[in-house]
C-alpha cells in the first residue's frame, strides 16, 4: 500500500501517542504480520523501521521506509472487509517521538505514515 501525502513532505514529530488501526494477517502458527510485507509484529513491542524512506517527491508519494496505518477504525475494517478471511483489525500506537506522515491510501482513506509503531490488541 503506498502513502499519498497530503502535508508536507517533512515528516511532524509526534507530541503524544497517537491511536491508529492496521490490518494484519494471521496465519495457523498464531502470527501477524503486515498485508503486502513479510514483516511479523508482536503485540506490546514497539517495532521501529529502518529502511530509507523512498519518497517520490515529485509525486508526494511514500512507497517505503514507513509503516502504514489507519486514522480511522472503520476505513480499516473497510480494508479487512475487502480482503476478508485471513487478516484482523488491530488497535495501535504510533509512539511520541516517532516520526509522522499524514496521507491517504489507494481508495483515499486516510492513513498514517510512521517510523514507530506499537501493535496493541486485536479488535476485529
Amino acid at each position: 500500500m503506498c502513502l499519498r501525502l497530503t502535508t508536507s513532505h517533512v515528516p511532524i514529530i509526534a507530541k503524544e501517542d497517537i491511536l491508529c488501526y492496521k490490518v494484519l494477517r494471521e496465519n495457523s502458527e498464531c502470527n501477524i504480520s503486515s498485508f503486502y510485507y513479510t514483516h511479523f509484529w508482536r503485540l506490546g513491542v514497539v517495532d521501529e523501521n529502518y529502511q530509507p524512506l523512498q519518497l517520490d517527491g515529485y509525486t508526494g508519494v511514500i512507497y517505503g521506509g514507513v509503516y502504514h496505518s489507519y486514522q480511522n477504525k472503520d476505513d480499516a475494517i473497510e480494508f479487512w472487509y475487502a480482503h476478508n478471511g485471513d487478516a484482523g483489525v488491530y488497535e495501535c500506537l504510533i509512539p511520541k517521538g516517532s516520526r509522522i506522515f499524514y496521507g491517504i491510501d489507494d481508495l483515499a482513506k486516510s492513513c498514517f505514515g510512521s517510523n514507530k509503531l506499537k501493535v496493541v490488541k486485536k479488535i476485529f
